[in-house]
């Protein structure tokens, strides 16, 4: 790896990383399906409180689609490929800002998992909360890891299944229409 963080790598490699991305990509999603059809109709009472694993699980698809678009636009070379290894390809917000960037301007229900308790057609954002969750780093730190702040344990992001199995249904179909 050079001193830029930038890694070379040849066209085959990153022909067979695109596959293998795309793959992880749909079987998360498959994995998302399962939870959220065994949430609605296997064991409701349980897990129908409780759809944030889902989420979590979710918003991996969501980063590993940022890889995606990351090795899509990577320079070609002399017939190597160049990465931005340390920048993007490794970096979490990165990928989650390429991806989300996209998905708004393509298919903006991929990114929401819970809607706000404050609409904000009829509260002002300046005084009430009224973002949405979306599919992002924070939201997935926050699914999985335990934390506290200003003596508070941090609570799990709102996540609403059905807005969930729309952006899930929503990010199916544009990874089902990516041909590598």
């Amino acid at each position: 790896m050079s001193n830029n963080g930038i890694q070379e790598i040849d066209v085959e490699l990153w022909k067979n990383l695109k596959s293998v991305t795309l793959f992880n990509i749909k079987s998360i999603l498959e994995s998302v399906k399962v939870l959220l059809d065994y949430n609605l109709e296997e064991n409701r009472e349980v897990l129908y409180k409780h759809p944030s694993v889902c989420a979590g699980l979710f918003t991996y698809a969501i980063e590993e689609y940022g890889k995606l678009l990351t090795l899509q636009s990577s320079d070609l070379v002399n017939n190597k490929v160049k990465i931005e290894y340390r920048t993007k390809f490794l970096n979490h917000r990165e990928k989650f800002r390429v991806a989300i960037e996209k998905l708004k301007s393509t298919s903006s229900q991929s990114i929401e998992l819970g809607k706000s308790v404050f609409d904000e057609t009829f509260f002002d954002p300046r005084l009430f909360d009224t973002d949405k969750t979306i599919s992002e780093f924070e939201t997935r730190k926050a699914i999985f890891y335990s934390d506290f702040k200003d003596n508070q344990i941090v609570t799990l992001p709102n996540v609403d299944q059905e807005t969930l199995r729309i952006a899930y249904e929503s990010f199916k179909r544009v990874i089902d229409s990516i041909e590598i």
